[in-house]
């Protein structure tokens, strides 16, 4: 028995039942149940016993059910919470109280105990155990899934009254005989019993929290019992074949579940404050399918009917059942239809609002960078099918950084909005501003060649120019490219080198791309001007570019000038690296380019954990000192291992301080096992050190760092790099210097 018991409150078994309690309580009552008939089984006494012991156990079970139902009543049955158990405990005592009048009717009296007083207390059970079940907390579903449950319900009824009607129902009410009242009550029973049985299909389909739904489980399996129990009843009473039996300990089975159902409702209400388990899965599949799988069976009893030749009364109800149960079909497929249409159109709904927030810029309402890039591939196949050019324009706000670094990001958020409601107002219908990332917006203007994408640009500059911005003014840099037959890619590239034009032509401009030969500086090539470009828009505009300000923020919090000292070095890092791609000594890809520009950027960002004293000490460092500060390209390697986004640039930051002959640190790496892009650097860095002003040495000329660096060609720096450096002319390196202290000085005003 242990074992049993074990398997009934086993994990498998509570998929149905969710506490082991629960599983108990079945077990019990099944046990009590199997006893009684195993003894019915194995008794060989008379009739009069059998009959005897049968009338007791129904009063005695119900007591005790009833007894079951109160156990732990204190402080339980006051409240409305407690009116569903309240309800099923008074059922189960109505229907010991008429088993107990139908025994002394039987035993006492010898009298027949139908009709009698005991009938008053099972249909006043049956009415208070619906009752109760029906009030039984549940969790608020809403109007359309209440409304399923209905009428699936109601199907199902059609089907089993349908079925009720031809086997014992109709029999029993077109048969009955006696008195008014046992009319009544012969008719009263299996309706009673078909609304039980409904009542049992709406609770079983209703959706509760877990601890709910195991007990309404167990109220719906007594009910179930009642039924099954009663129907197998009046099915052996049409025939006169019934003798006490199984009919019995269906009946005390019924009363025991509903016993015990009672009490767990009234643990579960005095728990009503405690938090809510998560609701049940609602099994949507087979409660869906279960009202029309019957359809084939009411259509076959039906088919049976008519071929029997079967009339009258009889005939006449299985036919009306069957024709409610096809329009129930009906209004249920109807209404399946229009659930399916109120879902469609919300899920269409909601697909558009996903698809807008996955293509629109949540601040300033413009199409984002994905929609941008769509856009752009479609109007660029659509240009090339047409053989008409598109013009793109690329915008960033001038000095935007200090915008917000002076009035703060509010200020900066709503001076973009402010931008993209401009661009919503000056662009064409069929045009496209979108927020490219950052500060910078673009336009695409399908059907349209260069010099109307100027006028636009132009028309777009000057607005914002005459707008009254909250803070201080605001200017836009534009570029502007068209083409027919470029790529995307291209494309982009080609107006970002034009942006960059217009940027450091002194702002506030227009430029075309194809004035790139024209509008670089003196001295400087395309492939250089498409560096800096590339370094200015793409890195900082990259998703790694607010990391990137971030970290050099954090590195200019510990010195002030090492934004400055950043610029000149990563202009004479690029110029050293486009001479000597010019000579045929190096060769560069893109993305070895980008991480020469990084490493540039971050080849000092080690020295954010060297301590303030010494890197503003004013004199020689100590030899203590020192070792602290040749750690920083240890420390900065270590700060970027993990941000794959600044993989490229660990070589430079660690290795800039790597000598040619191996004497360098930290790794002391020799000749050309030190890398490239540190090498090309390792020059750029050490003339800005020579021709800067530091605490301990005043800057050199021009000429002693030349010679320096001659001097310490094959032993501190890389030979065939130091013939390209000095390749250069003089005045160039003049001239990029006194550039990144104009652009200096410009983004400070």
């Amino acid at each position: 028995m242990a074992r049993l018991l074990r398997l009934f409150t086993s994990s498998k078994a509570k998929l149905w039942f969710g506490d082991s309690s629960e599983w108990r309580g079945v077990f019990w009552a099944l046990l009590a149940s199997s006893l009684y008939l195993a003894w019915l089984l194995f008794d060989r006494s008379s009739d009069e016993r059998r009959l005897l012991v049968g009338d007791l156990i129904g009063p005695l079970g119900a007591g005790a059910a009833f007894v079951w139902s109160l156990w732990g009543i204190r402080g339980s049955w006051r409240g409305k919470r407690f009116l569903s158990p309240n309800l099923i405990s008074l059922g189960i005592a109505f229907f010991a109280i008429a088993d107990g009048v139908w025994c002394y009717f039987e035993q006492v009296l010898h009298q027949e105990p139908f009709p009698s007083y005991a009938d008053v207390g099972y249909v006043a059970s049956m009415l208070a155990l619906m009752a109760g079940m029906l009030l039984s907390p549940r969790r608020p579903v809403p109007n359309a899934l209440r409304a399923r449950v209905l009428l699936d319900a109601m199907m199902i009824m059609a089907a089993v009254v349908t079925f009720s009607w031809y086997f014992t129902l109709g029999p029993t009410v077109i048969d009955a005989e006696g008195t008014a009242f046992a009319k009544v009550l012969t008719t009263a029973y299996p309706l009673l019993d078909l609304a039980a049985l409904f009542c049992t299909l709406v609770m079983t389909s209703h959706p509760d929290e877990a601890k709910i739904a195991s007990v309404r489980r167990l109220l719906c399996l007594g009910l179930l019992s009642f039924v099954a129990a009663d129907y197998a009843f009046a099915y052996v009473s049409l025939k006169s074949e019934y003798t006490t039996g199984a009919i019995d300990a269906g009946w005390l089975a019924a009363n025991l579940f509903l016993g015990f159902g009672a009490h767990r409702l009234r643990c579960v209400a005095k728990e009503e404050s405690a938090e809510q388990a998560p609701a049940t899965a609602n099994p949507v599949l087979w409660r869906s399918l279960l009202p029309y799988s019957l359809v084939p069976a009411v259509v076959g009893l039906v088919l049976y009917v008519w071929r029997s030749g079967v009339h009258g009364a009889l005939a006449g109800g299985v036919y009306v059942g069957a024709t409610v149960l096809m329009g129930l079909v009906l209004v249920r497929q109807v209404f399946a239809i229009v659930e399916n249409s109120r879902l469609y159109r919300y899920l269409q709904a909601a697909y558009h609002e996903l698809e807008a927030l996955a293509t629109l810029d949540a601040m300033t309402g413009l199409p984002n960078h994905r929609a941008l890039q769509e856009r752009l591939r479609s109007e660029m196949k659509k240009s090339k099918d047409t053989g008409r050019p598109m013009t793109l324009l690329l915008l960033d706000v001038d000095r935007f950084k200090q915008y917000n670094d002076s009035f703060g990001h509010p200020a900066g958020d709503e001076a973009l909005r402010l931008v993209a409601e401009l661009l919503k107002a000056n662009v064409r219908e069929g045009d496209l501003a979108a927020r490219y990332g950052g500060e910078e917006f673009a336009v695409i203007l399908p059907d349209t060649d260069a010099d109307a994408g100027v006028m636009i640009a132009e028309v777009i500059r000057g607005a914002c120019e005459r707008t009254t911005f909250p803070c201080r003014p605001v200017t836009l840099s534009v570029g502007v490219v068209s083409s027919v037959l470029d790529e995307a890619g291209v494309l982009i590239e080609s107006a970002d080198r034009a942006l960059y034009l217009a940027k450091h032509g002194g702002r506030n401009q227009v430029c075309r791309a194809d004035q790139e030969l024209s509008g670089l500086p003196d001295g400087w090539s395309i492939a250089e001007g498409a560096l800096r470009a590339r370094w200015s828009q793409e890195l900082l505009s990259q998703p790694a570019g607010p990391l990137l300000r971030t970290m050099l923020g954090m590195l200019n919090l510990r010195d002030a000038q090492v934004e400055r000292r950043s610029d000149r070095a990563v202009r004479f890092c690029l110029r050293i690296a486009e001479e000597a791609i010019a000579q045929g000594r190096l060769t560069l890809t893109d993305a070895e380019a980008s991480d020469l520009h990084l490493g540039a950027l971050l080849h000092d960002i080690g020295k954010v954990g060297v301590p303030d004293g010494i890197l503003q000490q004013p004199g020689a460092l100590s030899e203590a000192a020192w070792t602290i500060v040749r750690q920083h390209p240890v420390r900065g390697d270590e700060l970027l291992k993990d941000l794959p986004e600044f993989t490229g640039a660990r070589a430079i930051v660690r290795s800039h301080h790597e000598r040619w002959d191996g004497t360098g640190y930290p790794d002391r790496l020799a000749g050309e096992s030190i890398p490239v892009g540190a090498r090309v650097f390792a020059i750029a860095d050490a003339m800005d050190a020579m021709w800067s002003d530091r605490p301990h040495q005043a800057a050199l000329s021009l000429e002693e760092i030349t010679n320096e660096i001659r001097r310490t060609s094959g032993t501190q720096f890389d030979p065939e790099l130091v013939e390209v450096f000095l390749s250069i002319p003089p005045e160039e390196w003049i001239r990029l210097r006194m550039e990144a202290e104009t652009n200096t000085l410009r983004a400070a005003a």
